[in-house]
């Protein structure tokens, strides 16, 4: 029973990965492709409401740069829970 468990947890943490690459394509395509894009458009979509709360704290404190940081930190939030769940699923295993 634990090695599922385990298994489930890693493969949460590999979509919260996949979610991530998302998000750095959303970011990438938005140098080169129009909003109105239906790709741009697709990726707005589902980014949209991880990237969303983060937008609306930075945009207290960073309301006069240019650059929107939400993605990063998205991604660095993201990237802590892929760690976490990893971490869990490696301690059912021992």
């Amino acid at each position: 029973m634990t090695l599922l468990w385990a298994n489930m947890l890693r493969a949460l943490s590999m979509m919260l990965n996949i979610y991530a690459w998302i998000i750095i394509a959303n970011v990438l395509l938005s140098w080169f492709l129009s909003p109105q894009h239906t790709v741009k458009q697709f990726l707005e979509r589902i980014t949209a409401p991880v990237l969303d709360p983060f937008r609306n704290i930075t945009s207290r404190f960073t309301s006069s740069m240019p650059i929107d940081i939400a993605p990063l930190l998205a991604i660095i939030v993201l990237n802590v829970a892929k760690e976490v769940l990893n971490m869990f699923a490696n301690q059912l295993l021992r």
